[in-house]
């Protein structure tokens, strides 16, 4: 067995982002950008592969069986999963919690996060933690945005209740609550976002990028973390985000700094109404 190889079902003790920071340092800007580009062309390449896989896994009669007993392997799991390749579980409270993922970056950055106190027949009450609850506009935004969210990934949920720490609805201070449009603004369609797409949108409250990939569209406030320029020039090969003016690289699932770890893309909380993508600004 060679070095470093996993073990039965043992996963493999590779940190992508550790390698990232020791290739960060490398003095030779040229040898970075080479290392850079050949890690988003193997991450693009495997990820268009295994998605033909699947493909042919799904439409085999034994399809799946075999995707069941490809679960129960967690080093696969998670390879595909870090592809974005791999749907929860047909159950309603993971995939619940699989869509709420798509806003707790953002909450995070605003000191916040959200819990799932209930999931039953239909019904989904979650509560909002920390700095989101009690923040007026922030907290009214953040709730719109798991409500369309949730609509949007699990559709079959009946009735969404999200209240703060004191149990009350959040963001109604006890009033009638916000309109379903407030705070959200229209950005895009399916057919101008296609895969791949790096583009920038202009709102009320700032210019909005919007980065297409893995079957997905990520946005963030369009300004980089180092110095708050606009990153529409940028690159974006698979889930990696290049800046235009430094050649900082981001995951664009997270928003994280893949190149420095101190660095991070403002996430804000995104949701499709029909053909249109919406986003809280």
């Amino acid at each position: 067995m060679m070095p470093g190889e996993p073990q039965g079902n043992q996963l493999p003790d590779l940190d992508v982002e550790s390698l990232l920071a020791v290739l960060d340092e490398i003095s030779e800007p040229r040898v970075r950008e080479a290392a850079l580009n050949l890690l988003e062309a193997v991450l693009g390449l495997h990820r268009v592969g295994f998605g033909r896989i699947l493909d042919v896994v799904k439409s085999h009669p034994a399809g799946a069986l075999i995707l069941q007993r490809l679960r129960e392997d967690p080093v696969v799991v998670s390879l595909l999963m870090s592809h974005d390749l791999l749907e929860p579980e047909d159950d309603l409270e993971a995939r619940v919690r699989a869509a709420l993922e798509k806003v707790r970056p953002y909450m995070h950055g605003h000191g916040g996060d959200v819990e799932i106190v209930e999931v039953r027949g239909g019904r989904v009450r979650v509560t909002l933690t920390g700095a989101c609850h009690g923040c007026g506009f922030s907290e009214n935004t953040l709730r719109l945005g798991i409500e369309r969210i949730l609509r949007t990934d699990v559709p079959e949920v009946a009735e969404i209740l999200v209240t703060g720490t004191d149990g009350r609805p959040a963001g109604s201070n006890g009033s009638e609550p916000a309109v379903a449009a407030d705070g959200w603004e229209r950005v895009g369609t399916r057919e101008s976002l296609p895969e791949g797409t790096l583009r920038v949108a202009p709102t009320r409250a700032g210019r909005v990028l919007l980065c297409a990939a893995y079957g997905r569209v990520y946005a963030f406030r369009d300004a980089c973390p180092d110095a708050g320029g606009s990153l529409e020039a940028g690159s974006l090969v698979a889930f990696v985000l290049k800046c235009p003016c430094h050649g900082h690289a981001f995951d664009v699932r997270s928003g994280r700094g893949l190149s420095r770890r101190d660095l991070a893309l403002e996430p804000l909380p995104s949701a499709w109404d029909g053909l249109d993508l919406r986003v809280a600004v």
